[in-house]
């Protein structure tokens, strides 16, 4: 039976007589390596520990979006819009301010879609590439045709060097970066592919140049009016929808032109009846949605916080800030009083949940509609606009998620080069004791150790 340490390490276990590691001495070498070799387990306990928290920041980036979308909706003067969809499969509408009452005929004829690439496949997502000399991948987005390509915009430059000249290594930069395009390493057989998402939309095509090294521009070179070493997984494309018989088009399926003050986010091909309506009605509705949508929220966060974010601070940081936003609404009513969630039939329970007593409610905008209405939204000062406004500073181009998992990627990529150099020095230092333990062998002399205590230096390479 070979020995899974010969297997990863490339030791020659089969073949001719010629070079074959003697049973005895490998079961040395892998004793040793394996008394000696505490930086693995660290290395990939680390791994772990980033890759759960990036998917939990991916959660929390998520759920803070669907909250987002609810909080927007009544957010500036639309508590009083409504909005229903007779097939919410198909579209979801969302009412603002401006919205106009009427009713819509929607239909989908095809979703947008960014363009999947996928390269050639390596051995391993860390299979070193290349010379690891500095290159840059210079990332075009435009429309492409037969004859050419028109870019859509400034080019995106990612550096590859030493320290990420692998397909894992390349996919973290390509995330750290940030230019809207989403890398990751999948699994084609028994080896593995870079896979490369655009943004959704016709004119999102990628046109991909390496400047430097020839293994990079060999694996990565590709133009969609030329030669393509990447392969087409997927077409991007815009959706394409009609409204009341009106033809749209749209490179994102979350639509904003279609219908006037009403957002439209397009799920899936088919046709739905959208309403709008304006009136004093729907405040209560509207307000049961948001406290609905906070609750769904709050339990996520309390979930993230005792689960794949328990060793990371940021959906704490979440919870506090949303708290103290409801902490601090309250507005003046007509005559002159105080009104508060507590006045309106909100109260907030231990765990951060929000209860509702809808009669206490109906009862408060029976008395004065305005003043509910402004507690919620107001010019950019009510509850609706504050939580929206704390979930901006939270997912942000600056803000505490959006610097977390960059963070994460970047610390991610510095684990995978350590890995990929220890490995290297582990290949080193097996075969140096293999040598050495052969060679003991060969000799035949007693005494010597049988620890490999005479190799510990090469460790030092990794130390």
């Amino acid at each position: 039976m070979v020995s899974p340490l010969a297997t990863k390490l490339n030791l020659p276990t089969s073949g001719s007589n010629t070079g074959i590691v003697p049973p005895d001495v490998l079961a040395r070498v892998t004793q040793t390596l394996q008394s000696k070799n505490t930086l693995a387990p660290k290395i990939n306990a680390a791994l772990a520990s980033d890759r759960t928290k990036l998917s939990g920041l991916g959660q929390l980036q998520s759920a803070l979006n669907n909250f987002q979308n609810v909080a927007q909706s009544i957010s500036g003067d639309g508590l009083s819009t409504g909005t229903s969809s007779s097939a919410s499969n198909v579209v979801k509408a969302i009412g603002s301010k401006s919205a106009v009452a009427g009713n819509y005929n929607v239909q989908v004829n095809q979703l947008a879609q960014g363009q999947v690439l996928q390269s050639k496949t390596l051995a391993t997502p860390d299979t070193t590439i290349g010379t690891g000399s500095p290159s840059s991948i210079r990332i075009d987005f435009g429309s492409s045709s037969g004859s050419g390509f028109v870019p859509n915009g400034a080019p995106k430059n990612v550096v590859i060097n030493s320290g990420n000249n692998s397909l894992q290594g390349i996919a973290s930069a390509i995330n750290e970066a940030n230019i809207g395009v989403e890398a990751k390493v999948v699994a084609s057989g028994k080896q593995f592919a870079l896979q490369l998402t655009a943004p959704s939309g016709s004119n999102q095509t990628l046109r991909i140049a390496v400047n430097g090294d020839t293994s990079l521009q060999n694996l990565l070179n590709t133009d969609p009016a030329g030669s393509k070493n990447l392969s087409q997984v997927r077409a991007g494309q815009n959706a394409e929808f009609s409204v009341n018989g009106v033809a749209g088009s749209s490179s994102s399926n979350v639509v904003t032109t279609a219908i006037t003050g009403t957002r439209l986010e397009l799920s899936a091909k088919g046709s739905s009846q959208v309403v709008v309506t304006q009136d004093n009605a729907q405040i209560g509705k509207n307000v049961d949605n948001l406290v609905s949508a906070f609750n769904t929220l709050n339990g996520k966060l309390r979930s993230l916080a005792q689960g794949e974010l328990k060793t990371d601070g940021t959906a704490g940081v979440a919870q506090e800030r949303l708290a103290r936003t409801l902490r601090n609404s309250e507005v003046t009513g007509a005559d002159g009083k105080s009104v508060t969630l507590a006045s309106v039939g909100i109260s907030v329970g231990a765990n951060g949940d929000l209860a509702l007593d809808r009669n206490k409610l109906q009862a408060a905008i029976v008395a004065d509609p305005t003043a509910v209405s402004r507690l919620f939204s107001q010019s950019g000062t009510g509850l609706a606009d504050g939580l929206n406004n704390q979930i901006k500073s939270l997912t942000g181009a600056d803000g505490t998620v959006t610097r977390e998992t960059a963070a994460l990627n970047k610390d991610i990529s510095q684990l995978n080069t350590k890995k990929t150099n220890l490995a290297r020095a582990l290949t080193l230092q097996a075969n140096a004791l293999v040598q050495q333990y052969s060679q003991q062998q060969s000799n035949a002399l007693p005494g010597l150790p049988g620890n490999g205590s005479s190799s510990g230096n090469l460790f030092d390479i990794i130390g």
